[in-house]
């Protein structure tokens, strides 16, 4: 049983991978039976919260360009998280400080997250409920499945 998060309520739920999924797991190495979705998860780091692919330097900044369009070329328009590829629509990928300072723009600081991802972030839960934000999620997740992402969320 794993605890699971809405924006509104939490329970516990139990979570398992499909037959096929396990099938793939078991083609790339992972052969424990029966299946163990907590052991996998341990194993595999799954259950921590979203590695982000390290951010190369940022560009100077100059007067035609600001940070985040630096940023978001600098990591080819793509989320640092999910991979998502936004470069036809630059503004679903926003600018996140990790320390939550603007002033702080430092490369470590500074990571390119789609509207969803970003929105996922604990203390980020305010976002969704912009319509326009909902509708740039909708976007993405329709460009996710063009691009063959698949990003599990909490209760699927």
């Amino acid at each position: 049983m794993f605890e699971v998060h809405s924006s509104s309520q939490k329970a516990l739920a139990k979570l398992d991978f499909c037959a096929d999924c396990r099938e793939i797991l078991k083609e790339r190495g992972y052969t424990r039976d029966p299946f163990d979705l907590q052991g996998f998860l341990v194993e595999n780091d799954a259950y921590e919260a979203r590695k982000l692919k390290e951010l190369a330097p940022v560009p100077e900044v100059t007067e035609s360009s600001d940070l985040a369009d630096a940023c978001r070329r600098v990591c080819d328009f793509s989320c640092q998280a999910c991979g998502v590829i936004c470069v036809d629509v630059p503004g679903l990928l926003h600018l996140h400080y990790d320390d939550g300072d603007p002033t702080h723009t430092d490369v470590e600081n500074l990571h390119i997250l789609c509207v969803d991802c970003h929105a996922s972030l604990p203390g980020h839960d305010h976002m969704k409920m912009q319509p326009v934000v909902q509708a740039d999620i909708d976007i993405v997740a329709g460009l996710r499945r063009l691009q063959g992402i698949v990003v599990l969320q909490a209760g699927e």
